[in-house]
């Protein structure tokens, strides 16, 4: 199953298949992946299987969060660049 998230700046109601959450504030640890889409995997290894256990932090129960920084229909899957926001605890 995969959660998507889009910012909705009004109230009212949303379709029954969707629903609203908040993403709360606090520290997140963001590093940026350069590539497809499909190597997205390898940077969630490396941050959560090598940078999380050396530097000291904690994760926090916060689903992850991927910020698209440049379009797909317009850009080669190699220059595709992606943040990816790890919440950590205060």
């Amino acid at each position: 199953m995969h959660n998507f998230c889009v910012e909705i700046t009004g109230e009212g109601q949303l379709p029954p298949d969707l629903h609203r959450a908040h993403i709360p504030a606090g520290r997140y640890a963001v590093i940026e992946h350069l590539g497809a889409y499909s190597e997205l995997d390898k940077a969630y290894q490396w941050l959560i299987a090598a940078w999380l256990p050396q530097s000291g932090e904690m994760p926090l129960p916060v689903p992850g969060i991927e910020l698209y920084l440049n379009d797909p229909c317009n850009t080669e899957p190699k220059d595709l660049r992606t943040e990816i926001w790890l919440a950590v605890a205060d």
